[in-house]
């Protein structure tokens, strides 16, 4: 790939690790798939399960929960290798947001991304760990902007549905980074990256950063 057009690129996310043949997302074999991929940020889906344990979970993947990885697990298979997109999945109490740092922190050596719709859930982490990065999952509208500047945001997180060039340039305006939600859809991508996505999500990191630099 042209150097040039690499600079270009926004960074690329795996989205909940990898998805592929035989690789169930939210696993360790996605995210060591999304590593190989030269993914620049892993995201995992983290729910704290009835015994009070974190997993690697979407809540609509309702099949999987009882056979999710535990979150601890995967942490060890990223191993500070890229960086680190915990998206948290459900509301946490205090206690619980303090016991997922204490584990991020012992696997994780370097600058995480901390994601949620739970606006609670990101101020508790800006306060206890200020260097992170926050990501404020929200509707594409002018009201979301003003609640993840004052979740202390540095990244918007908008649903694909209805985001307009208007969303994107006042977010951005507001000095919020423009983080679409994740979507396969590679023309809906192509869209964000020419509003000025700063991260794109899909759950094939090589083959969309090969296509996307070959379109963009």
């Amino acid at each position: 790939m042209d150097s040039d057009i690499s600079k270009k690129l926004p960074l690329i996310i795996g989205h909940r690790g990898c998805k592929h043949s035989g690789i169930k997302e939210n696993s360790c074999r996605a995210v060591e798939r999304s590593i190989k991929e030269r993914a620049d940020i892993v995201e995992i889906d983290v729910v704290c399960n009835k015994k009070g344990c974190f997993i690697g979970h979407h809540p609509k993947l309702f099949s999987l929960k009882n056979n999710a990885e535990s979150f601890e697990l995967l942490l060890k298979t990223l191993d500070s290798r890229a960086m680190l997109y915990v998206d948290i999945k459900e509301r946490l109490s205090k206690g619980k947001i303090d016991a997922l740092l204490k584990l991020i922190k012992k696997y994780y050596k370097g600058q995480a991304v901390a994601g949620s719709f739970y606006s609670k859930v990101l101020k508790c982490i800006r306060e206890k760990e200020p260097a992170w990065i926050i990501n404020y999952h929200c509707l594409p509208t002018r009201r979301c902007i003003k609640k993840a500047l004052e979740a202390g945001a540095n990244w918007i997180n908008p649903v694909p549905l209805g985001v307009t060039s208007g969303f994107v340039n006042e977010a951005m305006k507001n000095g919020l980074k423009f983080v679409p939600a994740g979507n396969e859809n590679y023309k809906k991508q192509l869209r964000y990256a020419k509003l000025g996505a700063h991260a794109l999500s899909v759950f094939r990191p090589a083959l969309f950063r090969e296509w996307l630099a070959n379109n963009l």
